[in-house]
């Protein structure tokens, strides 16, 4: 189509800083127990006087967000005019569709350039198609690591970390879709704790590593080289990704770039554009926006919607939604180059299900129809609500 023939050209930082916002940093001081929404419930009564869940909402008026029309023209190559992956497939007569898709990624994958690959990816990749176009898309191919895979896997972990990783493995040992890969996944997360890498080239700011002296001046570091202060739950980036590599190799290089470049952002307590705080703002702004009734009966009720969707935004919906949904909406992550789609997804999610929301009378009504989301379809709901005409203005 004419929507992906784009010009090869130098890429650029996909989300580039806005150097007209000026940046908050929460002067909040971490531990392995906290996680990030208890980080954000703690910026009540910060040097930064925020006025945290005002009526149910986090409001935070430094932080300006996009409109829905915005968003919509951002975004228009998700407009159902366009043929989809995740939709047009699963149509009864598919067959000449999918064909085109595949030439279109053969071709896009050629090419081995960037802005191709993601353009490719905007609408979506073929199973066969997405390692390769995920690897040109992040600027890995033809880029190997600088370091093997091997050298990392061969490290043992203190025994600390080592419970860290045996308790992000347990979430996955029963589920019978990971259980395959539980040891492809555990070497990839003992490589990801050990690789430096990963602090120097995180797109959030760097933090320093908490150290500990020992008896006979021998200093330990609590916190891994990769910097990660909340690694807890980084599973939930990791295991997809063992449905697009089978060579571990490629596993650690896109899991690294994919949370240097997007991943870390919800985990970094920042004003800035692309970030945890950004998007839980968007996340309220377009559900109130767009549903003001639903918004205030949640709330009536005592439900913050933002307590029901912030595992789903800081999880990247990793964990609650089908692995080809996730991987659908990543493809679209990775092609866009920003986070705004899973803020978008959360609200849509929320409209889905508005009718018996609305009828639910207590609490735990509304948190039963919420709790289980791994049935929806991630490009229809981006679809209904990104250009529904009773939203746009």
């Amino acid at each position: 189509s004419n929507m992906e023939s784009t010009a090869c050209s130098q890429e650029t930082n996909p989300s580039p800083k806005n150097t007209n916002q000026k940046e908050i940093h929460i002067p909040t001081t971490f531990t392995l127990e906290d996680n990030v929404y208890d980080a954000i419930k703690m910026t009540k009564g910060t040097d930064l006087k925020f006025s945290f869940l005002t009526e149910g909402r986090l409001m935070l008026p430094s932080i300006k967000v996009v409109t829905i029309n915005q968003l919509a023209t951002k975004y228009s190559e998700l407009h159902p005019k366009c043929m989809h992956i995740g939709i047009d497939d699963c149509l009864n007569d598919s067959h000449r569709f999918l064909l085109h898709r595949q030439e279109v990624g053969d071709a896009a994958i050629s090419k081995k350039c960037i802005p191709v690959a993601r353009q490719y990816l905007k609408f979506g990749a073929l199973a066969s198609n997405r390692p390769a176009a995920w690897k040109i898309a992040l600027g890995l191919d033809g880029h190997p690591p600088d370091i093997s895979h091997a050298e990392y896997s061969k490290k043992s972990l203190p025994p600390f970390l080592q419970n860290v990783l045996t308790r992000d493995i347990d979430n996955i040992k029963d589920d019978f879709t990971y259980f395959l890969f539980k040891e492809t996944i555990e070497s990839a997360l003992t490589s990801f704790y050990y690789d430096s890498w990963i602090g120097q080239k995180s797109v959030t700011p760097n933090v320093n590593l908490i150290e500990s002296q020992l008896l006979g001046g021998t200093s330990i570091c609590l916190i891994p080289p990769c910097c990660l202060l909340d690694f807890r739950g980084l599973i939930n980036y990791m295991a997809p990704l063992s449905f697009v590599y089978n060579n571990v190799e490629d596993f650690h290089a896109v899991s690294r770039i994919l949370y240097t470049r997007f991943w870390c952002r919800l985990s970094a307590i920042s004003s800035l554009p692309g970030m945890v705080l950004h998007l839980c703002k968007l996340f309220e702004n377009l559900l109130a926006h767009s549903s003001f009734d639903l918004f205030s009966h949640m709330l009536s009720l005592g439900v913050k919607p933002l307590d029901i969707a912030f595992p789903w935004l800081h999880s990247a919906f990793a964990r609650c939604l089908e692995v080809e949904q996730v991987l659908l909406l990543w493809d679209r992550i990775i092609g866009f180059g920003d986070l705004d789609l899973l803020p978008i997804l959360a609200t849509s999610v929320f409209l889905f299900r508005a009718e018996s929301i609305l009828n639910a009378k207590t609490e735990t009504e509304i948190q039963v129809l919420l709790s289980d989301i791994s049935q929806m379809k991630v490009v229809p709901l981006l679809q209904a609500f990104l250009f529904s005409e009773s939203l746009l203005i």
